[in-house]
């Protein structure tokens, strides 16, 4: 028996123990954080397709989820109960807010910076640092799958952006703040 436990193979590197967990606002920035952590981050998102922020409901549920996650993601100000205590060092190490990104600045008042491709990749990097705090020694493929994700925002928008000039400066009217960031 000892020579058949002594000669099992060694765990699979690329097998974490145990998940990084990663609560974000919404669905897309739960994903951009699978897309950096890969198989190191187990990914959950708070609004539901279609919920508003204004719509929900912070219940003492809510706010233990958001204090036991390992990172989380928010749009930031305009989500007031995801960045409490943010002015602390300690909490301020494992949340990841879109509204302090260098673009964020033009959006003021914006909800829903997920939907704004250029501030997504500007927190790609600092999402990947989030993820190294946690998993120190995955650190290059974090910061590896961050540039990836970032090109790959380049190349969708150098796609669509003859077809964004093309709308560029036509007026729209905006029902709520919900889709402002678009």
């Amino acid at each position: 028996l000892v020579l058949v436990i002594g000669c099992k193979p060694p765990p699979a590197v690329n097998a974490p123990a145990e998940k990084v967990s990663v609560v974000a606002t919404a669905y897309p920035l739960a994903d951009v954080a699978k897309q950096i952590g890969g198989n190191f981050v187990q990914a959950s998102w708070i609004l539901e397709d279609g919920q508003s922020p204004d719509g929900l409901q912070v219940t003492p549920q809510l706010k233990e989820k958001v204090t036991r996650a390992d990172v989380l993601i928010t749009s930031g100000a305009a989500e007031p109960w995801a960045v409490e205590g943010y002015d602390d060092p300690s909490n301020a190490r494992h949340i990841v807010r879109l509204d302090l990104t260098p673009d964020a600045q033009f959006v003021p008042d914006a909800r829903q910076l997920w939907l704004d491709p250029i501030i997504v990749r500007e927190s790609c990097d600092q999402i990947a640092q989030k993820l190294t705090v946690q998993v120190p020694s995955q650190a290059d493929l974090f910061a590896r799958n961050a540039k990836n994700f970032s090109v790959r925002i380049d190349d969708l928008m150098r796609e669509f952006d003859s077809r964004i000039q093309a709308i560029t400066g036509m007026k729209v009217l905006v029902l709520s703040h919900d889709c402002s960031a678009l």
